[in-house]
């Protein structure tokens, strides 16, 4: 959908255009890979596994990984306040970094032992 710059209008989450923000977009989409990021460390922590974090490197402990679930649900939770619920296109773009960052987690493991 092509809209002329003066049908842009400013709202609460930046620039839109009938109701397709980018910025908004953008923002669902960094959620989604957050949210997906947390879920292999809540895993290996609640499981005492060791996990890859930036944190701590390769053999990230359970405490480690506790810290760094709890860093990417935190900020999944501050970008998603300010996403509208009723907005079809920011939560295909949500589930679209899910998918995004779970596609590379599962190919990253499978092609490197990142975790071994």
């Amino acid at each position: 959908m092509e809209c002329a710059p003066s049908t842009l209008a400013p709202d609460r989450s930046g620039w839109h255009a009938e109701g397709m923000s980018a910025p908004g977009l953008l923002r669902a989409f960094s959620c989604g890979v957050l949210a997906a990021n947390a879920t292999p460390h809540a895993y290996a922590a609640t499981v005492g596994a060791t996990q890859l974090t930036p944190l701590a490197g390769r053999h990230s402990g359970p405490e480690v990984n506790a810290v760094w679930a709890a860093v990417n649900g935190v900020g999944a939770a501050v970008l998603g306040r300010h996403l509208d619920p009723r907005d079809a296109r920011q939560r295909q773009a949500f589930k679209a970094g899910v998918a995004a960052f779970a596609t590379w987690a599962l190919i990253s493991e499978w092609a490197t032992d990142l975790n071994g």
